[in-house]
């Protein structure tokens, strides 16, 4: 059994206010959230243990799991509450408290200037470098309940289903910005164009996916569909062309989650004389539909005041034509698929035949194992999206 997470946020406002907000934060998290003034004695207990003994008073989440306190003030709370809940809840939470609690305060124009969340790779990641920059940790007391978003076990996309998303991943802006027809073909290439792709070159994986040509230059495709805690669809997508030694992956979320809603990657695949996996290389990527790009150089990232990639500000409208980007954190791919390739932790694995097809079990049959192997990231800047 899990140790629970539990999530407190304090904020100042007048005793006629309080009661007000609080119920308005409340119904927005579903109470799992607590809400407490800055005053209140375990508050200003928990904020001077992790924030040191003069924290500055602005709005702060403190998150206390299995004894542990961790606290955030100012607008890197927005990045923390999202890897506990979903898009939606984050910004109703955050739109009381910059509506009513943050009035006159500097943070209040931050909140308004960001006016949506910057999510990061998820709670699973377990290295986020926010948290790894702005928290401390001491002793708890109390311990009220909450929840984060998780994802169920996988089912395998068959048949028409799998053809139909690979397809609609050809289709991709995502897609399309790390591979090419050619490069994945070759000569039997008819354009550029991904979407030109024949359905007949698309073939179900199998047993030997990964180490067997299967002597017609076909893409072999697995696919497997999640639906998370909070309701969200995800669908996966692998791709494997063996002559080229190319693998693919595509997700698409039907709302964003942890501040992506689609990805694709771009691996190349190095093969011993055997036929086994000797290692993954990182080609490309595409996030959001759009390539994340290094953060500036300049950053201080152990001193950030705000997002050094500019924030999710919704100043050009929720379609973000004007290419928005936000401070997030990207897996080395490479290191994480030769991780999930080899994992022994999930147990209905233990039996795969392969590294496509062990990737593909584990996918489906242990999605935090998955999570877990992302263990090295690095901070880009990658393109805000916003539900719809």
């Amino acid at each position: 059994m899990g140790t629970t997470t539990n999530l407190f946020l304090g904020f100042d406002a007048s005793c006629g206010e309080c009661s007000r907000i609080a119920r308005r934060i409340t119904e927005g998290s579903g109470e799992r959230v607590q809400v407490m003034s800055l005053r209140s004695h375990a508050m200003q207990e928990w904020r001077q243990r992790a924030l040191g003994k003069n924290p500055p008073w602005a709005p702060t989440l403190v998150v206390e799991k299995g004894g542990d306190i961790q606290a955030w003030t100012g607008w890197q709370i927005a990045p923390v509450l999202s890897r506990h809940l979903d898009t939606r809840t984050t910004w109703r939470i955050l739109a009381a408290l910059g509506g009513d609690a943050l009035s006159g305060s500097p943070w209040k124009a931050l909140i308004q200037r960001r006016a949506l969340i910057r999510g990061s790779l998820g709670a699973a990641v377990g290295i986020g470098l926010l948290a790894r920059t702005s928290n401390a940790v001491a002793k708890p007391s109390a311990k009220p309940t909450s929840t984060t978003t998780t994802k169920s076990a996988g089912v395998y996309l068959e048949g028409r289903d799998l053809i139909d998303e690979v397809e609609r991943a050809f289709a991709s802006t995502d897609m399309r910005n790390v591979v090419g027809a050619h490069a994945l073909l070759g000569s039997q290439a008819k354009s550029s164009e991904l979407s030109s792709v024949s359905k007949d070159l698309l073939q179900q994986a199998g047993d030997g996916t990964g180490s067997v040509s299967t002597g017609t230059g076909a893409i072999e495709v697995s696919g497997v569909e999640h639906r998370l805690s909070n309701g969200v669809i995800e669908r996966t997508v692998l791709c494997y062309q063996h002559e080229q030694r190319i693998f693919l992956t595509h997700t698409r979320r039907t709302e964003p989650v942890d501040g992506f809603v689609s990805r694709a990657q771009h691996m190349h695949v190095d093969l011993l004389e055997s036929g086994d996996l000797s290692s993954f290389e990182n080609v490309a990527v595409s996030v959001n539909g759009d390539v994340p790009v290094p953060v500036p150089q300049d950053a201080d990232l152990l001193n950030m005041a705000s997002d050094p990639c500019g924030g999710c500000n919704l100043s050009c409208g929720p379609g973000n034509t004007c290419g928005e980007k936000h401070m997030t954190e990207e897996c080395d791919w490479a290191a994480t698929w030769q991780c999930v390739a080899g994992t022994v932790s999930c147990i209905g694995c233990l039996s795969c035949s392969g590294w496509f097809t062990c990737i593909l079990c584990a996918m489906a049959s242990c999605p935090a194992a998955v999570d877990a192997c992302c263990a090295s990231a690095h901070a880009v800047c990658s393109t805000c999206v916003y539900p719809t």
